[in-house]
């Protein structure tokens, strides 16, 4: 069978299959289900990288191989998935097809130059990456989740926030600017910003502030 299957890629394969799962329920007229579907692929993200550092006798197209996977389910999860959510509110309007589009290809530049730089990177140095170039696309799956918690007091223009972020942070994915991997206490503080906007999105569930 082709592709590798060993721990290192096990959390990249169940990201990718829970955002089909949150395409599907944003398909079947579910969007805070598919909310959560990405919410959970950025949690389980900043976890699989960690994951495969630990095996450290990885080969070479082993090493090539989580680059690349991990890239092609990150651009399900986080380049393609919030443009699927955001047509459950603006339905077959075209403005917002082709806002999408220019999400989708952004987040698809992006992706493809870091598996280039990093690819590049791993042969000269073994060391760890200490910063990103764009704002990683991971970022998607905390901010829309955000936003999401107040979608229906925002109800009238809501629709609008949800472009308008989807429009920002598509700009910011091909930018070129230096942003630090977090590492240590900061990686600890995202880690409990995603429980926390969990939380939040469990109680505005829960009180029907969702759509």
């Amino acid at each position: 069978m082709l592709g590798f299957f060993n721990y290192t890629v096990i959390a990249t394969y169940l990201s990718a299959a829970l955002a089909v799962a949150g395409l599907w329920l944003a398909f079947e007229g579910m969007p805070t289900a598919a909310v959560f579907c990405l919410l959970f692929c950025g949690l389980i993200d900043m976890f699989d990288g960690k994951i495969a550092r630990t095996h450290k006798t990885r080969s070479p197209e082993a090493k090539r191989y989580g680059i690349q996977i991990d890239s092609l389910a990150d651009f399900l999860a986080f380049g393609t998935l919030p443009a699927v959510i955001g047509f459950s509110l603006w339905g077959g309007s075209p403005v917002y097809a082709l806002l999408a589009a220019l999400y989708v290809l952004a987040a698809l530049i992006r992706l493809a130059y870091f598996n280039v730089t990093e690819e590049v990177r791993q042969d000269q140095t073994a060391g760890e990456r200490t910063c990103y170039t764009g704002l990683p696309v991971t970022t998607a799956s905390y901010t829309f989740p955000l936003i999401w918690c107040v979608s229906l007091p925002a109800v009238n223009y809501f629709s609008y926030i949800f472009a308008a972020l989807m429009l920002l942070e598509g700009a910011l994915f091909v930018s070129k600017f230096k942003i630090r991997k977090p590492h240590g206490k900061s990686f600890a503080l995202l880690c409990g910003v995603g429980i926390l906007i969990f939380a939040m999105l469990i109680i505005s569930t829960i009180a029907g502030t969702t759509i």
